[in-house]
């Protein structure tokens, strides 16, 4: 056998002295006569084993056959075995594992670090090897330069590390074709995962034709053809040709680079990788995210590379500005991690070779702190903003235009942290000190106007907003012209103010004109025509064009996705804008696949630390909700409040906001004291940090007194909506849609409370404002008009509501679609509506169609189904099927009481309607039984002094009472009375119908004279305060007039009922049902009372009309009739 190794030199093997090219002697070989190749045997017998770095010499001397073997790089489960063998204690496979990829694999390097590890043992593990190999290139060169000792090898041969070895090559290279190692060396200060062609070329081959061009290719290619024979460059990509790329050996280059160190060219190649690395630099991030994403590696790269403090300051600025332009360049494109990376620690390397105030130092800082403010640390960025403004004061003067942007600047971050009167006063005195250096108009003035506007519309001061967005737009006008696009920009801002202030028409003029400019002026895919094409379809759901926002917003997505690279954070904002409009437009389902697909793409970028993705996980939650997943929406929203809070601290309006979206679902869970103090301690903290009157503030008070209001407390939910209301109306105006909402938040806790005159005339007053501003078919106008029919229905308004419902359902059903769940909603109170009027087949149908759709969208487990279950079962039972609606009844309450809780206000309800259905089948023990159940479970989780135990103790007593159970009842009914006087007084609604249910349990305690009393105060306050053919008021009527006759006060008896027939009259007219009804029970009086002529005359008339109105079949005209013929025997007789 023979040996020929590291056959890297084509010289001695195979050129001959040109004496005597036949000369084979040993002198002549010792000689370097001879070619070594000539002495090779080429027998049989035996076998020759040649090792070497150049793959031509090897197809040289063995052909291309078999014979030549091409050493793979070692793959790792082969690097662990080697390293196992070289080490003799066992070690951790996880740290292993890092060190031989930082060491690539290479047989050599492994070797020798573990020889360095073996022979400093204890003193030297992996882990502190990996440690010294990571910590920075000089500690690695270090690392790396170490020769093995090996007494096999001959002491005076070279050194066998492994950065010493490739040395060779290195030189064996360069003294072979100098381009081809320069070409190496290029690539050596670049990221050797993939080195993209363009940055190895100095000419555009893809473009230039010419000659020199083709002659440059052709260098190009054999230099390429050099390295790969020697194995130190890898083709990653060839095809398409733009986006050919190489590789090569992180080893390869840590040894190559300090070979450029040892010969003195180290600096000369640093400066061209970045000479061409500038070149290539787009100018528009937007449009060339794939060309950013190619040279971020290589940047980052030339990044490591900093200049020495022996280095002139020239060669310093010229290494940070191609930095700091390439970080400019992807902070812009939103690779805002990528951008923190290329900076982080830059400005104390310049301040080390350049000083504190050179401008290179402090344009560090501007553009490390912009940054930093996208990644939400912004205090981080305060400190930098007030370092900055330090130097400019001390070198530029307090009143410089440095000193002001830095000011301005610190501004913007006061407005994150919302000390908003910090960044008030800050803006405050820009203004002023711009003024005094520009003439007006100025850019720099109209660009602080805008910021310090967007500042006043977070402090919720929108109409100071728009006059300082006025003053920029008009600026920007003078100055750039109407079609500029910073002009535009402000102008879409302005925009935005009058959206905020309810001036929907306006806003709408502004922005169709700005789209208008941009069509003619810039491409369709310009980021600005799209900010405004969102802007507009935030408009269009603002107005309750949701479709229409929806179109404009998944055009804007198809546009991002085009343009941009999904990790932009662009994409994910629209992704989230759509599955927004998706959720209006009750398309939860799709709604939540869009939320999903944009936080996975923003996790796989960011992890948890982008500012995105916590109001993405809070979204993702409430779409969860919306459909009844409560388990995992719960799960997403304490993740994104943790989120947030992580970034922002306790006390940030974001977690407020987000504390209340959790109360909120706890209620929905049934968990009433945990969302009422979460939701108490949100509004507590944003009092402190916004003030009272902050819309912010206001919009968590307007959720905690829906919360309680669900709850059952109508009192407190009252007060805090009035105090909205009056808050609101005084800043904002009585037309502002805030306030709006509020009067109609008031209205319908006023309607619960039973105060419907009250409830109605702002029901009114809304409805009006709403359908001037909105139009008729918003979803707020009809909403609105949906629980003015409510509430028109609760004072006995019955046709005029049912046409006003009817009107809702058939604009909901236009507008926002027949499955939308606000639709559901409208259809089911339609629905109860005709229960109530004894249509009950119409109504069941309806609550079955919304039941199956409620299930059919997966809510089968949500209250929303839980409740459309609760009004069918209530139809079936008001149609007489009481064990069918019974057995139904039992299973739906202890399903909802299982997923709600036993103390939820719609549980309660369902428990007391099966009481009810109980009490009807005859078993009023069982009736009672439940209700006492309701009783004790509210009274455990509200405690005694509560609305809701309140309620429940009423629906007992009013049960007891039914079923002669008085004294309890009475028990019962006097405490209930007491409490609604102490909490809302005696002319309140509930507290009236108390004393309407306590009369009628002393009637039937034998008590007459206290019923008497109790009914004629109920029925004088009735009278006034909810009206004279109310409902309730004519039942009071009918009930005080039953004591009368008890009582043998039949004049009186007869007053109240020709009074109440009176009412009728003059509301429905002589000839309506209920009128006639009336007058019939006047002429019944009136016949017992002697009155027989005049008796028998008024019934004579009233059935006739009664025939007309319901023919001669309806069961009360044969009534009348019978009466009136034994009234006309019983004369005839006489």
């Amino acid at each position: 056998m023979i040996v020929v190794d590291n056959a890297d030199d084509e010289k001695p093997l195979f050129e001959t002295s040109s004496i005597d090219a036949n000369t084979t002697s040993v002198d002549d070989f010792i000689s370097g006569r001879a070619a070594l190749a000539e002495y090779l045997p080429t027998t049989s017998n035996g076998c020759i084993i040649i090792t070497t770095r150049d793959r031509g010499i090897a197809k040289k001397l063995c052909g291309d056959g078999e014979a030549v073997i091409d050493v793979k790089p070692m793959s790792m489960p082969i690097a662990i075995e080697l390293a196992r063998k070289r080490l003799k204690t066992p070690v951790d496979d996880g740290k292993l594992t890092e060190l031989l990829t930082e060491l690539d694999c290479m047989p050599l390097a492994i070797t020798q670090a573990c020889a360095f590890i073996e022979e400093h043992k204890p003193r030297m593990s992996i882990e502190l090897y990996l440690d010294n190999l990571q910590k920075n290139e000089s500690s690695r060169v270090k690392m790396l330069l170490r020769k093995n000792t090996d007494m096999r090898r001959n002491p005076r041969s070279p050194s066998n590390s492994i950065i010493r070895t490739w040395h060779i090559s290195f030189e064996h290279i360069l003294q072979e074709c100098r381009s081809a190692a320069d070409l190496l060396s290029l690539m050596s200060l670049f990221d050797g995962a993939s080195i993209p062609e363009y940055l190895l070329r100095t000419t555009d081959h893809l473009q230039d034709e010419s000659d020199s061009s083709s002659d440059e290719a052709e260098a190009f290619e054999n230099d390429v053809a050099v390295l790969r024979r020697f194995n130190l460059v890898d083709i990653c990509l060839i095809y398409p040709a733009e986006k050919s790329s190489f590789s090569v050996h992180r080893l390869v280059q840590l040894s190559t680079r300090t070979w450029l160190v040892e010969e003195g060219r180290f600096e000369h190649f640093k400066s061209e990788a970045l000479d061409r690395t500038r070149s290539h630099m787009p100018a528009d991030s937007l449009n060339n995210m794939e060309r950013l994403h190619q040279l971020v590696p290589h940047i980052a790269q030339l990044r490591r590379f900093e200049p020495g403090e022996r280095d002139d300051a020239d060669q310093v600025i010229t290494w940070a500005r191609s930095i700091m332009n390439f970080a400019d360049l992807i902070l812009d494109a939103g690779l805002w991690k990528d951008t923190y990376s290329l900076l982080e620690a830059l400005d104390q390397t310049l301040e080390v070779l350049l000083g504190s105030e050179h401008f290179t130092t402090l344009r560090s800082l501007q553009i490390l702190s912009h940054t930093l403010h996208q990644l939400g640390r912004y205090a981080e960025v305060e400190t930098i903003h007030l370092r900055r403004l330090q130097i400019h004061q001390r070198l530029f003067g307090a009143s410089s235009e440095r000193t002001l942007m830095t000011m301005h600047d610190l501004a913007t971050v006061y407005v994150e942290q919302t000390r908003f009167e910090e960044a008030d006063q800050l803006f405050h005195e820009v203004v002023l000190g711009e003024r005094k250096i520009f003439a007006w108009p100025s850019l720099s003035v109209a660009v602080t106007l805008q910021n310090h506007s967007k500042l006043k519309s977070r402090m919720g001061l929108y109409t100071e907003a728009l006059q300082l967005s006025r003053q920029a737009v008009l600026a920007l006008k003078q100055l750039l012209g109407q079609e500029h696009p910073e002009t535009i920009r402000a102008t879409v801002h302005l925009a935005a103010d009058f959206n905020r202030l309810g001036n929907f028409a306006a806003a709408k003029v502004l922005l169709e004109s700005c789209i208008e400019i941009q069509e003619t002026s810039l491409d369709s895919d310009h980021p600005d025509v799209l900010a405004t094409m969102n802007a507009l379809a935030s408009l269009f759901r603002s107005t309750g064009h949701y479709q229409e926002a929806f179109k404009l917003n998944q055009k804007v997505l198809e546009v991002w996705k085009k343009i941009l690279d999904t990790s932009h954070p662009r994409i994910w904002i629209s992704m989230g804008d759509l599955a927004i409009d998706l959720a209006y437009l009750g398309k939860d389902e799709e709604s939540e696949a869009l939320i999903r697909a944009a936080l996975r793409m923003s996790l796989e970028v960011w992890k948890a630390t982008s500012w995105v993705v916590g109001p993405m996980l809070n979204n993702l939650a409430a779409a969860l909700h919306s459909q009844g997943k409560s388990t995992e929406a719960q799960k997403y929203y304490e993740e994104s409040l943790e989120i947030e809070t992580n970034r922002y601290g306790s006390k940030h309006p974001s977690v407020a906001i987000m504390k209340v979206n959790l109360a909120r679902m706890l209620q929905d869970q049934g968990k009433h004291q945990g969302a009422i103090d979460i939701c108490r301690e949100s509004l507590r903290d944003l009092q402190e940090m916004l003030g009272h009157e902050h819309p912010d503030t206001l919009t968590s008070m307007a959720y905690l007194a829906s919360i309680i209001e669900r709850q059952g407390n109508l009192d407190e939910a009252k007060e805090l909506n009035m105090t909205i209301l009056k808050i609101r109306t005084r800043v904002l105006g009585e037309y502002h849609p805030d306030s709006l909402t509020s009067k109609y938040n008031l209205a319908i806790t006023l309607n619960s409370l039973g105060e419907h005159k009250a409830a109605r005339d702002l029901h009114q007053d809304v409805l009006q404002a709403r359908e001037d501003s909105l139009g008729p078919d918003h979803p707020d106008t009809f909403m609105c008009k949906g629980y003015l029919a409510s509430t028109l229905e609760s004072l006995g308004l019955t046709e005029q509501a049912l046409g006003l419902q009817e009107d809702v359902l058939d604009r909901s059903k236009r507008m926002i679609g027949k499955g939308n769940p606000n639709t559901l909603t409208v259809i089911s109170n339609y629905a109860c509506m005709l229960r109530r009027q004894g249509l009950f087949a119409q109504a069941l149908t309806l609550h079955e169609e919304v039941l199956e759709t409620r299930i059919n969208h997966g809510n089968h487990n949500h209250l929303e189904a839980f409740l459309a279950e609760h009004h069918l079962v209530c139809t079936m039972w008001q149609q007489g099927r009481l064990e069918e609606s019974a057995a139904r009844m039992e299973k739906l309450a202890a399903k909802s009481s299982e997923s709600l809780g036993r103390g939820h206000y719609d549980v309660g309800s369902m428990y007391n309607t099966l009481a009810n259905i109980y009490k009807d089948m005859g078993e009023e023990k069982k009736a009672v039984e439940i209700l006492e159940f309701v009783l004790t479970e509210r009274q455990k989780v509200f405690g005694e002094d509560h609305s809701l135990v309140e309620e429940d103790m009423a629906y007992l007593g009013e049960l007891l009472t039914s079923v002669g159970r008085y004294d309890e009842a009475a028990d019962l009914e006097i405490k209930v009375l007491d409490s609604r006087r102490r909490r809302r007084g005696n002319e309140h609604p509930t507290t009236i119908m108390s004393m309407n249910n306590l009369a009628a349990t002393k009637h039937g305690q034998g008590k007459s004279d206290t019923a008497e009393e109790l009914l004629e105060e109920c029925f004088r306050l009735r009278k006034r305060i909810e009206g004279p053919v109310c409902e309730r008021t004519l039942t009071t009527a009918r009930n005080l007039i039953e004591v009368y006759k008890d009582r043998n006060k039949n004049e009186e008896a007869l007053v109240v009922q020709k009074d109440m027939a009176q009412q009728l009259n003059d509301h429905h007219g002589a000839d309506h049902p209920k009128t006639l009804l009336a007058r019939s029970q006047v002429a019944v009086m009136q016949y017992h009372q002697g009155i027989q002529d005049e008796a028998m005359a008024l019934l004579t008339e009233v059935t006739e009309k009664l025939t007309v109105a319901f023919g001669p079949e309806d069961e009360r005209v044969i009534e009348y009739a019978q009466v009136l013929e034994s009234w006309l025997d019983s004369k005839s007789r006489d």
